[in-house]
């Protein structure tokens, strides 16, 4: 599980961060730096969906770590739900689809990204998937 956790806080965050401030503030501005960023994150994506592929062949299971949700899992998707935003379809990625989905059924995460209610002015902010939009 740390070795997800450190994947996702060293690479695919610091990468897709840039990328959402490039896309939401600074559009039609630093060109090839957003086109750089966006095949590294398809890169990084295509190694999370190995992740997903080994765990669910080697465990059956459709979490990140083991046959439960984790940590990583929690991680991942805090950042994935925002693809869209930066022109990357989730269903470029089958299986992080399909996990997404199943993370996005569960009570508990749906509040956690809609608790405490974010103020009207964050409303383009929000995750595609959050707002239904997948």
């Amino acid at each position: 599980m740390l070795e997800l956790c450190f994947f996702q806080m060293s690479s695919v965050g610091p990468s897709q961060d840039r990328a959402l401030i490039i896309a939401l503030f600074e559009k039609g501005q630093h060109v090839e730096e957003f086109e750089r960023l966006s095949k590294e994150i398809r890169r990084l994506y295509s190694v999370f969906e190995e992740f997903l592929k080994r765990n669910q062949s080697q465990y059956g299971s459709k979490f990140l770590v083991g046959d439960h949700i984790s940590v990583a899992d929690i991680l991942f998707l805090s950042v994935a739900v925002f693809l869209p935003i930066i022109d990357i379809p989730i269903t470029d990625f089958p299986l992080m689809k399909e996990w997404a989905t199943d993370l996005l059924e569960i009570p508990e995460i749906i509040e956690g990204f809609t608790s405490p209610t974010l103020p009207y002015i964050w409303d383009d902010c929000l995750p595609p998937i959050v707002k239904g939009d997948i």
